[in-house]
């Protein structure tokens, strides 16, 4: 609808009335009437001068009034209750243009109130929320969709949705919610700047006004959920397979000494000593595994004691010199004995175990496993490094999870469970510590962790 420009009220002021009257004056004073008429005219005309201007005030200028505070609540301004004066019509009218003011002035803040707590809710979601209009521009991103997307939201406001994301297969989901005109979800993949896989539901809506969005977006990063399932797949096989093994060794030994194995000593003792062998890594993979749930189930080690760094070294060096003199393995230690640290010291023995066993396990003939301690900002950073085959590139991230194995063949041959180095990562942080691994191909690997010292 054409709106027609208001024009301003005519303001009928008194020098107008005199004017008038001086000329009605005038005209009377040359006409041909008696004196006394002539006065009677000019005194009634006087008269009605005044009333006119009781009047003007009485009306025009209460009108006045309601029209500049009509104006002040047009440009949003607080709706004050000015006093309306005149006759009782005006007086009633200008009550009930104030109240209507002051009322429409209180929705208008509830709106707006209401409007900034849906803006900061989008705003805080986690899911990204991009809302379209019936052309496919882009009325609202929240900052977690265009963190997602690598999409710049304040620019991306009045754009088409291709050409603020550059997903294909998201305009390809918003074209086929918006024209079957139900709610549609898909997946896809955004490469930029991680690979991440993300969950989308189109869900058209009615506008509630023209140029309103028809249809929202909501985006769900799901990456760590699959990533998750995947991880827990992985462990339910692994561990299937880890337990399946021994036990199918025992098995069939359990059936050869039963067909007549017993009754040859000789091979009836290696048989014995096989199932003993298999029934031993049975029970390390069992413990590993209450172990490991002990400490993902935030039941970890949390009573800290001093514990002196140096001697619990040297407490397990005999032990671990017999395993590496066979292969001529020399051990070597560097840290200041006086120094402490604040933890569980049978929880410190298992991370340092599982960490010198895999240096001497890996290592090659003649090799050398050096531990090192150095002091930083309250913390204590143990180093066990060897010179043994090194791990690849591609399997550093990965050789701190469950059953991860660099060398299966030779991990197993060895004793292990693939559960050793998932214990230390959970057992140090359970500390507030960190672990990290560097390796080499053919020069070796070096394990760091910190851990706090004593206060």
């Amino acid at each position: 609808m054409m709106r027609g420009r208001v024009r301003p009220p005519r303001r009928f002021e008194a020098t107008t009335l005199v004017t008038m009257t001086s000329v009605i004056a005038l005209a009377l004073a040359g006409a041909r009437l008696s004196g006394a008429w002539q006065v009677g005219l000019v005194i009634g005309l006087l008269l009605a001068l005044a009333l006119t201007c009781w009047l003007a005030r009485r009306i025009i200028h209460p009108v006045r009034r309601l029209t500049a505070l009509a104006q002040a609540v047009s440009r949003g301004e607080p709706a004050a209750a000015a006093p309306i004066g005149g006759a009782p019509e005006v007086h009633a009218l200008g009550q009930a243009v104030t109240m209507m003011a002051q009322a429409l002035q209180r929705q208008m803040h509830s709106l707006a109130s209401e409007r900034n707590q849906a803006r900061a809710i989008v705003e805080s979601m986690a899911e990204g929320v991009i809302a379209l209009d019936r052309q496919g521009r882009v009325l609202l991103m929240n900052p977690s969709a265009a963190r997602l997307f690598q999409a710049d939201a304040s620019r991306s406001l009045g754009r088409s949705l291709l050409e603020s994301v550059r997903q294909p297969a998201l305009d390809d989901l918003m074209r086929q919610a918006t024209s079957s005109g139900t709610s549609r979800m898909s997946e896809l993949t955004v490469l930029q700047p991680i690979e991440r896989t993300l969950k989308v539901h189109a869900v058209p809506c009615d506008p509630i006004e023209p140029g309103g969005p028809e249809l929202v977006l909501v985006v769900q990063d799901v990456t760590e959920l699959y990533r998750y399932e995947r991880l827990r797949k992985e462990f339910v096989a692994n561990v299937s397979h880890e337990l399946k093994s021994p036990l199918t060794a025992i098995r069939g030994l359990t059936e050869t000494l039963r067909e007549g194995a017993l009754q040859d000593p000789a091979h009836g003792q290696q048989f014995l000593g096989l199932i003993e062998q298999e029934t031993a890594r049975l029970s390390r993979l069992i413990d590993d595994l209450l172990e490991l749930a002990q400490l993902e189930s935030g039941q970890g080690p949390r009573p800290t004691q001093r514990v002196e760094l140096g001697a619990l070294i040297d407490e397990m060096l005999p032990a671990l010199q017999a395993k590496a003199r066979p292969r001529q393995i020399t051990i070597e230690a560097h840290l200041d004995r006086s120094w402490q640290v604040g933890v569980d010291a049978d929880w410190l023995r298992r991370i340092l175990r599982n960490l010198l066993d895999n240096a001497v396990a890996y290592n090659r003939e003649g090799g050398t496993v050096t531990v090192t301690v150095q002091p930083e900002s309250g913390w204590a950073r143990v180093a066990v490094a060897d010179t043994g085959l090194g791990i690849p590139a591609e399997d550093l991230p990965r050789v701190f999870e469950r059953f991860y194995r660099v060398d299966k063949a030779r991990s197993r041959e060895s004793g292990g469970t693939g559960l050793g180095l998932a214990i230390v990562k959970h057992a140090v942080e359970s500390y507030g510590g960190a672990v990290a691994v560097e390796s080499q191909l053919g020069r070796g690997s070096t394990f760091t962790f910190t851990i706090p010292l004593a206060s």
